[in-house]
């Protein structure tokens, strides 16, 4: 077993503090996917245009969200951090979307011990900015893949505060372990 393959299966922590593994820093123009039966960190594709991860994106090991991977997270902290960085996290809210037409959601979180969030406890707390930053980029970073212009999709279907990303979480973990048995 290689050291990243540990990684995906980490304990994911609680609803209220849960770690983050990092598979794409803040700023990337590569989309990075962490392989969980070799461990080893592929590069998925690079994105066209002037695309580039708004925040450090990663998953919460051990959980099973609705598309069928680890649950999606969007990390907006002080600093970038290298792939295959764990981050123990607490959630500001959830961005609920589609891909292709399936459920995929994305955790908006910043680390517990960054003291530049202290103050940001929800996702009214974020500059509205922010939000709008994270929805262009979701809804648009596949547009043009490989030459082709795609039409459609990513599609936002809202933006939910930390109440709904922690029931998100939880029901994540769940499905994780029912999952498992």
């Amino acid at each position: 077993m290689s050291y990243t393959q540990n990684l995906y299966f980490l304990p994911s922590g609680t609803v209220d503090k849960f770690n983050v593994i990092i598979e794409i820093p803040h700023g990337s123009q590569n989309k990075y996917e962490l392989d969980a039966k070799t461990g080893a960190l592929f590069l998925d594709r690079v994105l066209y245009g002037a695309a580039f991860y708004p925040g450090n994106y990663g998953f919460i090991p051990s959980t099973k969200a609705e598309d069928g991977d680890a649950a999606d997270v969007i990390v907006y902290m002080t600093n970038s951090v290298p792939p295959c960085t764990v981050v123990p996290c607490r959630a500001l809210g959830i961005m609920k979307m589609e891909d292709s037409g399936d459920l995929d959601s994305k955790i908006i979180a910043v680390p517990v011990d960054d003291p530049y969030f202290n103050d940001i406890q929800d996702i009214q707390d974020l500059p509205s900015h922010k939000i709008k930053e994270l929805s262009d980029f979701f809804e648009n970073m596949q547009k043009f893949k490989k030459g082709v212009w795609v039409k459609n999709v990513n599609k936002i279907l809202g933006v939910g505060d930390k109440a709904e990303a922690q029931t998100e979480i939880a029901r994540y973990l769940n499905n994780y372990t029912e999952y498992k048995e």
